[in-house]
């Protein structure tokens, strides 16, 4: 294990020796309740992007490799999982979400379950043997909860790892209902016993669509919220607020479910696809019966959104399409999947913050199925990867061992740098921005390597010599973390030797 070298003895680790140690690296419970939830999403630093093709039955992975901001280059976009090659069909498999481990899950309206998946060789795809499983089977004879769950619709990962599926029925199978889903026994699923629970269900009316529940979030209050996108008028569509005041695990529909944003009147009938939230508070609603994007927030904390003074139209489509999906991230930007004349996805980023996208110079269009080299017909989900996140503490006194932790995907390498010196962000083809000074003077080099464990970061050791001469001084970490197939360069993160 390395240590810390005093500044007067410099480092002979250059940008080569960095990409040849990246290079031999490629080589070689909670009980039932909804209170005090924390997001998962927006990671505080985005990677990759995964997206779930619903014509195509199959997951795709998409790497800006080149770091020119798109996905449209040679290699960008691998097949993560093809049913045909995989053990298990996808039939309509409509959304995708990243656990904090790292794992996907995916949900198929059609064959009633939710998909684990997961690369633990490092080729690039889920398709080996037991690396897509089925987490959770709606079939009430397979699943010890005896739920009878048709028609999952979508998913979302909190950051405690408990799944939380948006179930809407489909031509009158099954029901819309909230289901909460968590691993306890830690065996790889969700249908154990008290692993499953029909968490929420609507009041419902005459009319099938008199509720459709399409999409939930953790909001920034830590509630649990659903979008709701009726279309009869019995349930207005819109954001609503689930909060289980009983701690009795679900939630009463007539007490503690109650409106937190209704969509107001619009040219023409809404149809709300998904939401999601950002990194500042804001929520977003994709509204594909008017062809656009509400963002909205409850700025004086009154538990609902003013229509006129806290909601606001975020972005107008170019044309008529299908904005499938959407995945903001934590400063703001939002990547959104959709379908017009072709699959696409589109990057908005509210840059003068008017609360308005301009279509000509905050929107880009990073991918498109016509131009890229492998095509995604129908993008019907997406969502970001973490970035290898890295963590240390801001203070380590001398001769004593600090410990770090950085978090990636379950079987990942982490090779942790460091640094008495930093740079402004430097593109390092592919793996992302290098921010550690690498040339003399600053001391540069390598401190540890360790895999990254299922359910929980990798630690590593952070020991600083006894020496007076270290006192004040900062000392500049980056992780490069990843499998065979794909390595990229963690966050940088820093600490004071005192």
């Amino acid at each position: 294990m390395a240590c810390f070298a005093p500044p007067s003895i410099r480092s002979t680790f250059t940008r080569a020796t960095l990409i040849a140690l990246v290079g031999c690296g490629a080589l070689g419970g909670s009980a039932f309740g909804a209170q005090a939830l924390v997001s998962l999403v927006p990671f505080d630093y985005e990677g990759d992007v995964y997206v779930t093709d619903s014509s195509l039955d199959k997951v795709f992975h998409l790497a800006d490799l080149n770091l020119d901001g798109d996905y449209l280059d040679s290699g960008e976009v691998v097949t993560f999982y093809d049913d045909t090659l995989g053990a298990l069909p996808l039939s309509n498999n409509s959304s995708v979400a990243v656990g904090p481990f790292g794992r996907l899950y995916v949900t198929d309206r059609a064959e009633g379950w939710v998909l684990s998946m997961l690369d633990a060789d490092g080729d690039g795809k889920a398709e080996t043997g037991g690396e897509t499983v089925v987490f959770f089977d709606g079939d009430p004879l397979v699943n010890a909860a005896g739920l009878d769950v048709a028609a999952p619709l979508s998913v979302t990962v909190d950051a405690q790892n408990v799944l939380w599926v948006a179930e809407a029925n489909q031509g009158g199978a099954g029901r819309d209902s909230v289901i909460r889903l968590q691993d306890l026994n830690l065996d790889g699923d969700a249908n154990d016993v008290g692993e499953a629970l029909r968490y929420f269900e609507p009041a419902t009316g005459p009319a099938e669509a008199d509720t459709i529940i399409v999409d939930t979030l953790v909001g920034p209050d830590a509630f649990l919220y659903y979008v709701e996108g009726s279309t009869t008028g019995f349930s207005p569509p819109g954001l609503y607020r689930l909060n289980d005041a009983d701690l009795n695990g679900v939630i009463d529909p007539v007490t503690e479910a109650t409106p937190f944003f209704i969509v107001p009147t619009s040219p023409f009938p809404v149809f709300l696809q998904a939401g999601a939230l950002d990194g500042a508070g804001f929520m977003y609603l994709t509204d594909t019966g008017n062809d656009v994007i509400w963002r909205v927030r409850d700025d004086n904390s009154d538990g609902t959104v003013n229509p006129v003074t806290e909601a606001k139209v975020f972005l107008v489509a170019t044309s008529p399409e299908v904005i499938w999906d959407l995945a903001p991230t934590q400063s703001g930007k939002v990547l959104l999947s959709e379908l017009a004349s072709a699959g696409r996805m589109l990057r908005i980023d509210d840059l003068d913050g008017n609360g308005s996208i301009d279509i000509f110079t905050e929107l880009a269009i990073p991918y498109l199925s016509t131009v890229a080299p492998v095509a995604i017909v129908n993008p019907r989900g997406l969502a970001w990867e973490r970035r290898p996140t890295l963590a240390v503490p801001p203070i380590v006194p001398i001769g004593t061992t600090g410990t770090g932790s950085l978090a990636a995907t379950e079987g990942d390498f982490g090779f942790i740098y460091y640094s008495t010196g930093q740079v402004a962000p430097a593109a390092l083809v592919p793996f992302g921005f290098l921010e550690l000074d690498i040339n003399a003077p600053s001391v540069f080099g390598f401190l540890s390597l360790g895999i990254v464990p299922g359910l929980m970061p990798m630690s590593f050791a952070i020991p600083v010599p006894n020496d007076p001469a270290l006192i004040g001084l900062t000392i500049f970490l980056q992780s490069v973390a990843g499998k065979a197939d794909r390595l990229q360069l963690s966050n940088l993160s820093s600490l004071l030797i005192s």
